[in-house]
């Protein structure tokens, strides 16, 4: 599938890894540590980016992680696998 469709985030994480043409495709670095909804977004020097939800782990059964899931979803939703959004249908509260 991934050489139909090219590099694509599977999924939102706690921690997130995207290689420089994720990044690139986002609207570059600066657009992501400005405006994705996480509270760290680093560059790595590889052109990559590292994300980070929240300051420590939470279990995903908590509002905040599920709020967060959904809003990064929406970030990165230009490069995730084309399927249904995962948090959009999980109900969370807003």
């Amino acid at each position: 599938m991934r050489s139909h469709i090219g590099p694509r985030v599977r999924g939102t994480y706690w921690g997130t890894l995207l290689g420089p043409a994720l990044v690139a495709e986002l609207g570059g670095i600066a657009r992501i540590i400005r405006e994705a909804p996480v509270v760290v977004a680093e560059p790595l020097g590889n052109g990559g980016a590292y994300l980070q939800l929240t300051p420590t782990p939470e279990p995903i059964t908590t509002v905040t992680m599920q709020r967060g899931l959904l809003e990064l979803e929406r970030f990165l939703e230009p490069v995730l696998v084309p399927t249904p959004l995962f948090w959009a249908t999980r109900g969370a509260e807003h």
